[in-house]
């Protein structure tokens, strides 16, 4: 079995080849020797974007914000009714994006809700509290995935609505042997339990001398058993962007998995070249699989990186769908499923930049 017979669908096949090509606060790329109660530091996708933050600290994401659960139920940011859309068609878009200021992101972002705005009693629990790494970094109770199976029900993991479809995504925490385990059965309860069939991890397992993820995978051709989920690794095939490998998993059944980990976002930054992410993107689309069940993206946290590449997915199919784009309602209501999703306004530009050139493929000029 080899990526490159990775099929766009059943009668046409696709090569994976080589690529041509507010929150100002990241925990997932914040540095800390606890890995509890990391040390907030400021993101700096460029050094243009660390200077907007700086003069803009009303964007900082605040600890402490998600006290008071009791209130949550009081506030309703994300009805439908209630969001100013801001639809743009797509004949617009360019022209859109290349006249949006810096202080037009920065004001935009701000309108965006900040901390944890809904309940998380479960991730407070004394079984569960250490099993998250990053402070005020925790799955709603509403949005949490539940696992059946295994010594807790618990994984600081949530799902993700995507365009037309319920619970297309799930944002989850990096993998580490500190929150899940030396074997990562919990993780691997997830997969098999979802029914996953892509994975797209968007963290090196170590950046700027601190540990991200642990590699909860085995190395190509060998097996490794993760709690009651055997796993194989097939294929590993390393390309200049990204890496890219296939599982088989053996339970009930057999079945196969593939993960796409893109390995050129940098930590506190974001890719040098919008193409990387957009060329990365269309890889991990043109994967047909068999299974129906969301796709896990993680990074470290499962926030800022994660939320940008989960928004950039919905928005390019709402646009290849319906010729126009949200992207404010669309960040928006992401926040409404888990905190901090699309973390920094660095990666807020990002986004539009990367929605922009995957709608408009003659675009030069991003």
């Amino acid at each position: 079995m080899s990526i490159v017979s990775i099929k766009r669908n059943n009668k046409q096949t696709q090569r994976l080849s080589e690529n041509k090509r507010h929150n100002a606060v990241c925990p997932e790329s914040s540095a800390s020797n606890d890995d509890n109660h990391p040390t907030h530091c400021l993101s700096k996708s460029t050094a243009e974007y660390a200077t907007i933050e700086r003069k803009h600290p009303d964007t900082m994401f605040q600890e402490g914000t998600a006290e008071c659960a009791e209130t949550f139920d009081d506030h309703i940011y994300f009805n439908e009714d209630e969001v100013m859309k801001r639809k743009i068609p797509l004949d617009q878009l360019r022209e859109f994006v290349q006249n949006k200021t810096i202080d037009n992101y920065v004001e935009e972002f701000k309108e965006l809700p900040s901390g944890l705005i809904k309940p998380h009693k479960a991730s407070q629990k004394r079984e569960n509290i250490l099993k998250n790494r990053y402070r005020d970094i925790y799955p709603y109770d509403s949005k949490r995935v539940i696992l059946r199976e295994g010594k807790s029900d618990y994984i600081n993991a949530s799902y993700i609505d995507g365009y037309m479809k319920q619970r297309a995504y799930i944002a989850s925490m990096g993998p580490t042997i500190k929150q899940m385990g030396a074997d990562f059965d919990v993780f691997w309860n997830m997969v098999w339990q979802e029914r996953v069939d892509k994975i797209v991890m968007l963290t090196n397992l170590r950046e700027s001398g601190v540990q991200k993820c642990d590699k909860y995978w085995p190395d190509e051709g060998c097996c490794n058993k993760y709690g009651h989920v055997k796993v194989m690794c097939q294929v590993e095939e390393i390309y200049a962007n990204y890496t890219a490998r296939i599982f088989t998993m053996e339970k009930t059944e057999r079945r196969t998995l593939y993960q796409m980990h893109f390995t050129v976002w940098p930590d506190k930054s974001t890719p040098q070249q919008v193409s990387s992410l957009t060329d990365f993107w269309e890889k991990v689309k043109g994967i047909s699989t068999t299974e129906d069940g969301p796709m896990i993206v993680h990074c470290s946290a499962g926030v800022g990186r994660t939320g940008t590449y989960i928004a950039l997915d919905i928005l390019a199919n709402e646009g290849m769908s319906e010729g126009h784009v949200d992207v404010f309602a669309c960040v928006r209501n992401l926040r409404e499923e888990r905190v901090c999703l699309v973390q920094t306004v660095g990666q807020y530009r990002f986004l539009h930049e990367a929605l922009l050139q995957i709608l408009s493929p003659d675009n030069t000029n991003v």
